[in-house]
């Protein structure tokens, strides 16, 4: 089970894509900023599928995610019955970049919560990788390319245009050819500063610089090249070195300034989109979601990835199925599987409290059933033998362990005769389920129990107690 953030989310990226690639489920959890921003969004008993939906809608609007759970079941290769899951803890926070500038809600209550399981701020706040939806990622885009021939300066973030104003001040007395370094300088609490030095001195005291930050080196050689026509700027070795230049010799760079301004913007559009790639890949491969009480997280994994949250629950599903077209709910499954299965006691005990940590712990130690399906962590465990709940790595890494047992448990109480109980085949898990798939749990409501993603709404009986 691993933490995930800037400093090691490229590092870990194509070994993420790689387990994706070979995925029989991934189950997701996730942790937010907030829980009920407005009153008027309170849940109630009688809302109509539509009206919940349009209440989360209003509600998620300035809610983030802030920690991203991952949790990567694989087809087993020696026991066809032993699972191997590999767990990823990532920690999420937007990008503040041009006009991508996004107000977060942060709900006292919520932050409250998140403290009391042990929350790590500081990663989320200074370590959280980036994100972009991909209406958001064409806007940056398309923001990136019209930037090549000019730049509104007061719309760059801070330490790009105190570097410029210190790069300008120096080239007010530089003579021709004389050479500049811009450093990138880290705080003690984390922030980003920049400062001018002469090469000469650089070289001497034998330091060079790394800039934490991927869009400050483009942002500022994008200013320099549109505002100041007697400097060039290029970056050697990952360092701003910045050159006083004729109008001849600058007029002669054109085409090497925009070849590496196209490249830069590049990098930078991709550090920006950061973690969207992997939820894209998800997307992309068409991998069976598995959530657990999941409507919320869906949604706001919807908002943050893909796109603005539609204004109707039709279009809603419409659009998410097309992203994430099968998509279960753990939540729902024990419901549904406590009313088909209401004649075995033992069953019905097991599935009275579908709270996430109890019914994982009832699934995997109460629950008289052979040939259950075993779930296993290549990775070092970070928790020891400590439960870690509400952290959203853990919480995902629970989700499948619920998956795996109801569908174990649904196909061996569907038996004739349970003598005839085997280990289900990895496709089984989730043909076995087929009938639940695109359904999700709706929390405190008496019309509808849940929501059909794969059909139009219709109204549901609420599964019995």
């Amino acid at each position: 089970m691993v933490d995930v953030t800037v400093e090691n989310f490229a590092a870990l990226r194509p070994e993420i894509e790689s387990e994706l690639h070979s995925a029989l489920f991934v189950a997701i959890d996730t942790e937010f900023t907030g829980l009920l921003i407005d009153a008027s969004c309170a849940n109630k008993c009688f809302d109509s599928g539509n009206d919940r939906y349009m209440k989360l809608r209003k509600n998620l609007q300035n809610i983030s995610i802030c920690q991203l759970g991952l949790a990567i079941c694989k087809t087993p290769w020696r026991d066809i019955n032993e699972y191997e899951c590999s767990v990823y803890n990532m920690f999420l926070h937007s990008p503040s970049f041009l006009d991508q500038d996004p107000t977060i809600i942060c709900q006292a209550s919520s932050l409250s919560f998140l403290a009391r399981h042990r929350f790590d701020f500081n990663k989320w706040v200074y370590s959280g990788i980036p994100f972009l939806s991909r209406a958001q990622e064409a806007s940056l885009q398309q923001q990136l390319a019209d930037m090549v021939t000019s730049v509104d300066v007061s719309k760059v973030p801070f330490n790009v245009r105190d570097a410029h104003r210190a790069v300008l001040e120096w080239s007010a007395t530089a003579s021709w050819d004389e050479l500049y370094e811009v450093k990138d300088e880290r705080s003690d609490v984390g922030c980003m500063t920049a400062r001018v030095t002469p090469v000469a001195d650089m070289a001497a005291s034998g330091a060079r610089t790394v800039y934490r930050d991927p869009s400050f080196a483009p942002m500022l050689l994008c200013v320099l090249h549109n505002t100041s026509p007697d400097l060039h700027a290029t970056i050697d070795r990952g360092v701003i070195i910045v050159r006083k230049v004729s109008e001849a010799e600058r007029n002669q760079l054109t085409k090497k300034i925009h070849q590496e301004w196209c490249e830069l913007a590049d990098g930078c559009l991709d550090w920006l989109t950061g973690c969207s790639y992997i939820l894209w890949l998800i997307s992309e491969l068409k991998i069976p979601v598995v959530l657990h009480n999941g409507l919320l997280d869906l949604m706001l994994l919807y908002k943050q990835f893909f796109g603005p949250l539609p204004h109707s629950l039709t279009s809603f599903k419409r659009l998410c199925h097309a992203q994430l077209p099968k998509v279960y709910d753990t939540k729902l499954l024990s419901y549904e599987l406590k009313r088909l299965h209401k004649e075995d006691e033992p069953v019905t005990e097991c599935l009275s409290d579908t709270s996430l940590a109890p019914l994982a712990q009832a699934l995997s130690q109460r629950l008289p059933l052979l040939f259950k399906p075993v779930l296993t962590v290549p990775q070092p465990n970070k928790y020891g033998h400590r439960e870690c709940p509400h952290e959203a790595g853990y919480d995902a890494y629970l989700t499948a362990t619920c998956f795996l047992q109801l569908s174990h448990l649904h196909f061996t109480c569907s038996l004739p005769q349970r003598m005839l109980c085997r280990a289900l085949e990895p496709r089984e898990h989730l043909s076995t389920l087929k009938p639940f798939v695109n359904k999700l749990n709706i929390t405190r409501a008496a019309i509808v129990s849940l929501v059909g993603l794969a059909c139009f709404w219709r109204p549901e009986r609420l599964p019995a107690l």
